[in-house]
């Protein structure tokens, strides 16, 4: 009792530590991304990085405000936007059920595993001329290519969730009368939760890679059509200010996905919170 009593009034002043170092690590990113900026202008500016090969970051940025409000901008981002939401819904949507059912079914599993290990390891990207062979290229072969860039993170991330559940509760839940099936959905699903949803954001990244990838490799559309483009004229200021807007649009789709984890995974924080003070306990 009188462990809990001394250790309890700590509490709120660990979490302001935590809190502070949170905002110095916040501070310190910010600081260097400020000063890589200072010294790309400053190479620029003094002559060291030649104008026409790598132009200041002031215009780059300003060439980006000028591209995101052209409408032939939105088409293409348009075209993206669809090839990575359907493909990444497909796959993410395929890995999540195939987990469920190999988790379920011990012998499904080790049929599939052998099959999931080979293609995982497979370089996706060197498929892109083969399904270009089958449906041309386009937004059809960029989709497909998304769905098994998703599938494989996805799959493999919830079915070592749905696996790693504590026996203690499983054996609990069992000892109450729970049956399998209850189990499963009650205890193995909430359980895997958090390693679900870290699949699900390491897939979407993936998923906006490939399409940009299979877009640049062959396509009239999109934002890798887009970089293809600027790259092949030697627009050196339009490349530069597309890959800026490219890597925009591919950090709004993680943070989406990143609050979408913290607001529903909400006990994950909690639970690495308690941890950590007893860590330091």
């Amino acid at each position: 009792m009188g462990t809990t009593a001394e250790a309890r009034p700590v509490r709120p002043g660990r979490r302001l530590a935590s809190g502070a170092r949170r905002r110095s690590y916040l501070l310190i990113t910010a600081a260097l991304v400020v000063a890589f900026f200072l010294v790309w202008d400053w190479l620029t500016s003094s002559g060291v990085l030649h104008r026409i090969v790598v132009p200041p970051p002031g215009r780059v940025f300003e060439r980006s405000r000028e591209i995101i409000s052209e409408p032939y901008f939105r088409r293409h981002l348009w075209v993206t936007v669809k090839e990575v939401v359907f493909g990444y819904t497909i796959g993410a949507g395929s890995g999540i059920a195939l987990a469920l059912v190999s988790a379920r079914f011990k012998s499904f599993r080790h049929l599939l595993e052998p099959y999931i290990v080979a293609l995982q390891s497979l370089p996706k990207v060197i498929l892109l001329p083969l399904i270009a062979v089958w449906v041309g290229y386009g937004q059809t072969s960029a989709m497909i290519i998304v769905v098994m860039v998703s599938f494989f993170p996805v799959y493999l991330n919830t079915i070592t969730g749905l696996l790693a559940a504590d026996e203690n509760g499983l054996k609990l839940l069992h000892s109450l009368g729970a049956s399998p099936r209850q189990a499963f959905r009650m205890y193995r699903i909430p359980s895997a939760l958090p390693l679900v949803f870290t699949g699900l954001k390491t897939s979407v990244n993936f998923s906006v890679v490939a399409a940009i990838t299979a877009e640049l490799l062959g396509s009239r559309y999109g934002l890798g059509f887009m970089l293809a483009n600027s790259g092949t004229f030697l627009r050196i200021e339009d490349l530069y200010a597309t890959v800026v807007v490219v890597s925009l649009f591919a950090g709004a789709v993680y943070l989406i996905f990143e609050l979408v984890d913290r607001k529903l995974i909400f006990w994950r924080e909690d639970r690495n919170r308690f941890r950590a003070e007893e860590r330091q306990r």
